[in-house]
This record gives C-alpha cells, sequence and structure tokens, in this order.
C-alpha cells in the first residue's frame, strides 16, 4: 500500500466518525487552525464539519488542499470533484481542482480543466498560466510558450509570466533566448525566489563552467583502467560556445601481461545556435600513447541537431578518434570513425523512445566495420519511478584480435527500471536491467543485468558533486571478448561548477 492510499483511508474515518460536536465550536476553531498553518487539526475539524453537512463547500475545498499538499492526490480530486457537482460555478475550486490534476501527473485532465476555468473567464490570467504550466510539464514546449506569451501579452510586467517563459525557453535549449525576459524579471523583482531559483539555472547553462571526473574500471577479462578527464566551456557570444576537453588515462591488461600503457588526448570545439534553437558544433583534437613507436592521432568531431522544443527531434553525428580505452587497444593502434543518426519523440505525457543507427570503421592490424542499432522506449510511472525497455544489435564484418569486442552479431533485449529521488540537495538515483543476449550468429541466448547507481549533492543548479557506480554482466560492455560470465564494474566521482 502506497503512502498516499495509506493517508486517503486515514481521512474518510474521520470524515464520517467525527460526530455531532458543538457546531459553532468547530467552525471558528477550523478556521483559527488553518490560519495558524496547523493543518493536521484543521483537517480533524474540517472533517467533523463535513460529516455533519457533506455539501460544505469550504470544507470540501481546505481538505481537498490538505490532500493535495500531503500527496494524497486520489482523495483531493475526488473531494474536489465532489465540490464541483455541490456548487459547478465556483471558480476557485475548479483552478485548485486543476492545479491538483497536474500535481498528480494526470496531465490531459489538467490541461482540460485548466481549459473549462478560461472558457469561462477568458482574462483569468492565473488560469492561463497554470494552462502553461502543466502543458510545459506535459512535454509540449511549443504550445507551453505559445501560452507563456499570451499571459505577458496581457501583462508584460507580471514577474510569473517572465519566469514560466524563461524556464520553458530553457527546456527547450534555447537558453540565451530565455536571458532576456529573467533579466526584466530580475529588475522588477530583485528578491523574488522563482526569479533567483530560475536565474541559477540559467547560469548554469550560459556561464563559464568546468567538469572534471576520475573513474576507475575493472572487468573479468584483466583489464584495469584508471582516467581522469574534464571539461571547460565559455560562450564569446550569445549563441556561441567554446568548449576545451581533455584526459589522461593509464591502463593494465593483467591476462595478457601488459602494463603501464597509457594515452591522453585533447580536443577543442565550438557549437553554434542557428535560428530558434537548431544547434551545429565540431571539433578537432590530438591523442596520443606511451607505446613506443606510436603517433599522434587526429580527433575530429561534427554535429547537426534540430531544435529541443518539438516532441520529435533527432541529430546526425560524426566522430573520428582513436581507441585508447585498454592497454591492449593502445597497443594494437584502433582508430575508429563512426556516422551516427538519432532520433528522439516524447508521444504522449510520460512517454519517451529513442532509436540510433551507425556505421564504424575501424583501423588496427587491419581494417573492419560496424553497423548497430539500438531502440528504447521508457514511461514515468511517478516522480521517482520509471520503467522501459531497449534493444541494441551489432555486427562485424570480420574477427579480429584488436582488443575490441567484434562479433559477427550480437542482440540484447533489456527491461529497465529505474528511480530517482531529490531530497534538498541530494540526489539519489539507481537503475535495473535485466536482459537477454545472443553473442555471435551461432552462439546461445544467455541471461544478463546491468545496475548503476548515483548520489550526488549539489549547492546551487550547475554545481555539484557525485559518486556512482555501475555493473554488467552484457557482453555488450566487454572491451574484447564478451564471453559468458564476463564481469565489469566502473567507479566515478565527478562535479560539474559554473563561474
Amino acid at each position: 500500500m502506497t503512502g498516499r492510499t495509506r493517508c486517503g483511508t486515514l481521512l474518510l474515518p474521520l470524515i464520517l466518525a467525527a460526530g455531532a460536536s458543538g457546531s459553532a465550536w468547530s467552525q471558528d476553531s477550523a478556521a483559527v487552525a488553518w490560519n495558524a498553518g496547523d493543518l493536521v487539526q484543521a483537517e480533524r475539524l474540517y472533517a467533523a464539519r463535513l460529516a455533519r453537512d457533506s455539501s460544505n463547500q469550504r470544507a470540501l475545498h481546505r481538505l481537498g488542499l490538505i490532500a493535495a499538499w500531503s500527496e494524497r492526490y486520489g482523495l483531493s480530486v475526488a473531494l474536489f470533484d465532489h465540490l464541483q457537482r455541490v456548487a459547478p460555478e465556483n471558480q476557485d475550486a475548479a483552478m485548485d481542482r486543476a492545479r491538483v490534476l497536474s500535481w498528480a501527473g494526470r496531465f490531459p485532465e489538467s490541461i482540460v480543466a485548466f481549459k473549462d476555468v478560461l472558457a469561462a473567464s477568458p482574462a483569468d490570467l492565473e488560469a492561463r498560466r497554470g494552462l502553461a504550466r502543466v502543458v510545459s510539464w506535459a512535454g509540449d514546449l511549443v504550445a507551453a510558450e505559445q501560452e507563456w506569451r499570451r499571459a505577458l501579452a496581457a501583462d508584460t510586467n507580471a514577474v510569473p509570466s517572465l519566469v514560466g517563459l524563461a524556464q520553458t525557453l530553457r527546456w527547450q535549449g534555447r537558453a540565451v533566448a530565455a536571458l532576456p525576459y529573467l533579466r526584466h524579471g530580475r529588475r522588477l523583482a530583485p528578491d523574488n525566489r522563482d526569479v533567483a531559483s530560475e536565474w541559477s539555472y540559467l547560469a548554469a547553462a550560459v556561464a563559464p563552467r568546468v567538469a572534471p571526473s576520475v573513474a576507475y574500471e575493472t572487468d573479468s577479462d584483466g583489464n584495469r583502467i584508471a582516467t581522469f578527464a574534464a571539461r571547460g566551456a565559455w560562450r564569446p557570444a550569445p549563441r556561441v560556445e567554446v568548449g576545451l576537453e581533455g584526459y589522461v588515462r593509464t591502463s593494465d591488461w593483467t591476462r595478457g601481461g601488459l602494463a603501464g600503457r597509457a594515452a591522453r588526448g585533447a580536443l577543442a570545439s565550438v557549437g553554434v545556435e542557428l535560428g530558434p534553437g537548431w544547434m551545429v558544433g565540431g571539433g578537432v583534437g590530438l591523442s596520443g600513447t606511451n607505446v613506443l613507436g606510436a603517433d599522434q592521432r587526429a580527433q575530429v568531431r561534427a554535429t547537426v541537431a534540430s531544435p529541443g522544443r518539438h516532441r520529435v527531434g533527432g541529430a546526425v553525428s560524426y566522430r573520428r578518434a582513436a581507441l585508447d580505452a585498454t592497454a591492449l587497444l593502445m597497443e594494437r593502434g584502433v582508430e575508429m570513425g563512426e556516422l551516427a543518426l538519432s532520433l528522439r519523440a516524447e508521444p504522449a505525457p510520460g512517454w519517451s523512445a529513442t532509436a540510433s543507427l551507425s556505421h564504424a570503421s575501424f583501423a588496427g592490424t587491419a581494417d573492419n566495420g560496424r553497423t548497430a542499432g539500438f531502440a528504447a522506449a521508457t514511461r514515468r510511472l511517478s516522480r521517482q519511478w520509471t520503467a522501459g525497455a531497449r534493444v541494441r544489435a551489432l555486427g562485424f564484418s570480420r574477427d579480429l584480435n584488436d582488443g575490441y569486442f567484434d562479433p559477427d552479431l550480437y542482440g540484447l533485449v533489456e527491461g529497465v527500471v529505474r528511480w530517482r529521488r531529490e531530497a534538498g540537495r541530494w540526489v539519489l538515483e539507481a537503475e535495473v536491467a535485466p536482459g537477454l543476449q545472443r553473442v555471435g550468429s551461432d552462439g546461445a541466448v544467455q541471461g544478463t543485468a546491468q545496475t548503476r547507481g548515483g548520489v550526488a549533492f549539489a549547492t546551487a543548479p550547475g554545481r555539484e558533486v557525485g559518486l556512482s557506480a555501475a555493473f554488467s554482466r552484457a557482453g555488450l560492455q566487454s572491451f574484447a571478448t564478451g564471453e559468458a560470465g564476463y564481469r565489469y564494474l566502473a567507479i566515478t566521482a565527478q562535479a560539474a561548477w559554473w563561474f
């Protein structure tokens, strides 16, 4: 039984068994408790009032709000539904019912409820803002932007509308476009908490920033890998971002007797926002290893991505770089070039889908080629829980011994369950993905499992430190063999900071 259901069932007996005690005292005391913020006492007294008069509008309304504030959304909606039957002309109750539906994640119903309020009161700006807010939560960022602009057209100095539009534009990936609206909001209300919070998120997106990380990886093939990486970015112009990233890696392969191999690399990049959300970016760099006689290798990267504000979008990318994740790959001097197409969609509130198709060429002791595909779909079940499934397939043209996983055919099907909880400045995450895999066209179907978890602490949006771990028994994670019983473990510490 969930906390929401349990709390709801506790309130109903209070309503039914409150008894007919002093009516006038209950009326006055309930209001006193409500005004004093004593919601436990107010709930008890309003429940007693409702037991005597099931059509009491104030008791229904305030009990509905109390239930919503304690996340008993089913009970809250039921109370507001009853209130609407008692007093269909009560617009305040209709507004709060629409809000509760949005808090419960029942976005389509909430959108209809807000539109009903606006049909009765077209000039109600609070209803217009409520509609804009829930439409953005439902993922229709284009329609949400339109609603926020309608609200601003009615009052260009309304701080909630300025903050709402800025937030929606940021969610679209258009942080620069959001800045003028939030700057106006800061001039109007410099001490407003919502303005300050949104300003922190925008600063994290456009201010100079750095993100270092340290990772340790080990697997049952005998690989031991430590990597330090860092990336920095800043904007010399509002729609232009310049970045610099680099890494240093050491690796041993105990099974193969390779020790003390090291790699390092650096890449400079630039990204440009074209029009309302289109992104074009690229980068060049160099990498090398300490393997005797190894040459420096060029790194190249290019990406074109569609605007993030639409429910359907995609990107085309190309990258070419040395494969230096392990000691054996460094020894072989493997280089990879990959062209990829990725697609994403949000077909309905709470649902998301992604897919990708790529072709890669490998150059090492001999040339090789790989074609790969991926598809995934997830459904958000609640604020904390998400579930879904994903499918991966790939195949190589040749079976070599260059240190990378190269079966002629590989397939993996997984179910995925994710949990995420935000507790103040702390964020906790976990994922479990059991599945089935097939390694090689003549291989047997095997069970797999992947899991990961992490904890992060944020002092402000974009300023955080975290620790995460991942474990896998899937051949997909293998650097080379993908043999039965393969195990992989990674532990990563990371941070992000803007200035």
